[in-house]
């Protein structure tokens, strides 16, 4: 299962959830796309990096499996991210025949206590979970049984 871990990584604070997410990741065993390690780019970037670097992030979530997103601080980028592998998603029902494109199911989730999603996030994301813990329990699921069962408490709560 190859996973794109979408969420910003601009603190301390930041860095520390995403890199404990791609630890889970990597004790599953599964095929990860950081964009903190895969495609780095400093506000100091020259146009070609910024470019590589959106290209870069355009092909792992189109090449991911999941998408993986954390919305705790509404970054632009993560949210782009979604809506991106959205429309992905929506491109490929429409014309199943564009096998080269990927089909990524999108999961929200927040270390934030009682944050929920918008409208517009709830409708275009396949689950959503609550804390750190539950993404565990959520991972666990998706690699052992290819179950979302744990993504799923969240349906019906926008904020």
């Amino acid at each position: 299962m190859k996973v794109y871990i979408a969420g910003p990584f601009f603190n301390p604070e930041q860095i520390d959830v995403t890199e404990r997410i791609e630890a889970m990741l990597g004790r599953l065993g599964c095929n990860i796309f950081s964009p903190r390690v895969e495609c780095f780019c400093p506000p100091t970037a020259t146009v070609e990096q910024r470019v590589k670097s959106f290209q870069g992030n355009c092909n792992g979530i189109r090449s991911a499996d999941i998408v993986l997103a954390r919305i705790d601080d509404f970054d632009p980028g993560t949210i782009w991210e979604l809506g991106y592998g959205y429309g992905l998603r929506r491109a490929f029902e429409s014309n199943p025949n564009l096998g080269e494109l990927a089909s990524p199911k999108l999961y929200a989730y927040t270390t934030v206590p009682s944050r929920g999603l918008n409208l517009m996030l709830a409708q275009s994301v396949d689950g959503f979970l609550q804390g750190l813990p539950s993404v565990w329990k959520f991972l666990q699921e998706m690699t052992l049984h290819g179950s979302d069962k744990e993504a799923q408490k969240w349906r019906g709560e926008i904020i």
